[in-house]
């Protein structure tokens, strides 16, 4: 027991390791005490963060207008987490974070330690008894010295950014240009140079990193179009804070409410939160563990009618594998060639799955939801019945449809600039006005929304259907298990925050899986 914490904390604490659904039971309740509204933002991106522990972590973009709450939202949920290894990279040069996370390696991969570095000696130390010594000493200095020089000049950084969290509050900045290729996961490893200001002037330097880590993307409208923030963001959850004037009224009346010396204080559940959160960390970076989806037919789930769909896949599978570690003490373990694997339940996929139905259509157009509503409420009232109208709508047309709903009007620029957005993302098509040859017109391409059926639905027979469907691929995995194959799970040992492996029975370990066991209790 932590003498530190009094006996309710640490049972308070206990509940928080053993709760069957960390997210709703704990995480969300606590953070709507500083972050109002936003859901699928805080979902998002405690997934994302989440991920972070795994082998290949998920990226975010946060898409909104200035002021609608981003960067707020992202630092609120990203404070549950050990700090250590988050990054926050502004639009300064990048060199301190180089310096502060790289690791100085020789060309052959060994590191080096400066303080290895060879000592000019000094004559008047009088610790050479002749001249003779002296001038020997001084020779092997210029050798040695000559030969580490050589050394250093051939060096290079190595960063490893396996299990970092990057929040990139610029998108134009130095680093996250430096930084594409790993950030895009086009290149496990990459290479670039960067000038650093030394003794004797600029020098250039080599950076080598390894792994993946999680990048977190704040955007505005502005950044949405550019080539290079496409190709980062592209494999990243796509979610957009609210703007509504519900959202307002609760935050600013929350901020009304504050007491100073109150806010100042950790609330209890956020400081066990994160001491579960570092726990897990810790576990899955030592390698202890990995994790498997017991489900060989997930894939009947999610669709597959476009190519982009193999992108989302990998998202939706990375994802149930983050909500699993987060419950690995829930969660039942295989042993399998001397690895062990956490076993994911059904609660996991259906956790996971009723979050891609939100946000499924942004992610997998990489479009804020603004611009997504803007489609659906305005573009689609120039679809008649079915029929597309063959002479589609003018900037002038849409300008005065939704100027005359809403008090917020846009101006042309901005109007200009939602439906180029859409029509580099396909859901408009444009062709120059055969009436003005200045103009174009814009015709609606979607006409039903895209959409992942949530395994929450009302419907008790997609449910039914749902879990059928995951029996049937559980079965499938169970065939690839041998009989000698040894279950776990991890149990609290006498109420102490040190939890033990249990032997379990395959049966049993079945039934934790189909979380529908007493073990779970």
């Amino acid at each position: 027991m932590n003498p530190q914490l009094s006996i309710e904390e640490q049972e308070h604490l206990m509940e928080i390791f053993k709760s069957k659904n960390v997210i709703y039971s704990h995480y969300l309740p606590d953070i709507d005490n500083d972050v109002k509204h936003d859901t699928d933002v805080k979902l998002a991106t405690f997934y994302v963060a989440l991920s972070s522990f795994l082998k290949s972590p998920l990226n975010e973009t946060v898409k909104g207008e200035s002021g609608v709450g981003k960067t707020y939202g992202i630092k609120q949920v990203l404070s549950y987490f050990p700090q250590d290894k988050i990054h926050y990279i502004g639009s300064e040069s990048p060199t301190a974070f180089y310096h502060d996370t790289g690791i100085l390696m020789t060309k052959e991969g060994k590191q080096i330690n400066l303080d290895d570095e060879p000592i000019k000696p000094i004559k008047s130390n009088k610790i050479y008894k002749t001249e003779e010594e002296f001038e020997v000493a001084k020779a092997n200095y210029i050798k040695t010295k000559k030969e580490w020089c050589k050394i250093i000049n051939e060096s290079y950084l190595e960063i490893d950014l396996s299990h970092r969290i990057m929040f990139f509050l610029d998108v134009e900045s130095e680093g996250f240009k430096k930084l594409l290729p790993v950030l895009s996961h086009d290149n496990e490893t990459i290479e670039f140079n960067f000038t650093d200001k030394g003794t004797n002037g600029l020098k250039t330097k080599k950076v080598r990193t390894k792994g993946f880590p999680c990048a977190i993307f704040a955007m505005t409208e502005r950044d949405m179009g550019k080539r290079e923030n496409e190709r980062a963001t592209r494999q990243a959850f796509c979610v957009s804070p609210e703007d509504t004037e519900e959202k307002v009224r609760d935050a600013n009346k929350a901020k009304a409410q504050e007491i100073k010396w109150e806010i100042k204080r950790e609330r209890p559940t956020k400081t066990k939160l994160r001491e579960l959160l570092s726990t897990i960390r810790d576990i899955f970076i030592s390698g202890k563990y990995e994790v498997q989806i017991p489900f060989l037919n997930i894939d009947e789930l999610y669709p597959n009618n476009e190519i982009r769909n193999m992108r989302g896949f990998s998202q939706f599978k990375d994802a149930i594998e983050a909500n699993t570690a987060l419950h690995i003490h829930q969660r039942a373990i295989v042993e399998f060639d001397g690895i062990k694997y956490v076993l994911s339940s059904i609660q996991d996929v259906e956790m996971i799955v009723d979050l891609f139905s939100k946000l499924y259509e942004s992610t997998g157009s990489n479009m804020d939801a603004a611009l997504l509503k803007f489609y659906w409420e305005y573009c689609i009232l120039f679809i008649s019945n079915g029929t597309l109208f063959v002479d589609g709508f003018t900037v002038n047309d849409m300008l005065d449809r939704y100027n005359t709903v809403n008090k917020k009007k846009i101006p042309r620029t901005t109007m200009n600039n939602k439906l180029n957005l859409l029509f580099k993302k396909g859901y408009l098509d444009k062709c120059r006005d055969s009436f003005n040859n200045k103009q174009f017109r814009y015709i609606p391409l979607k006409t039903k929304k895209e959409e992942l059926t949530p395994t929450n639905n009302t419907n008790s027979e997609i449910v039914l259907s749902t879990r059928l469907l995951l029996e049937k691929g559980l079965k499938n995995f169970f065939n690839h298990v041998t009989v000698d194959s040894r279950f776990y799970i991890l149990k609290n040992n006498n109420g102490t925050e040190q939890f033990e492996e249990v032997e379990i029975t395959r049966q049993e370990a079945e039934e934790i899986i189909l979380y529908k066991n007493g073990l779970l209790k």
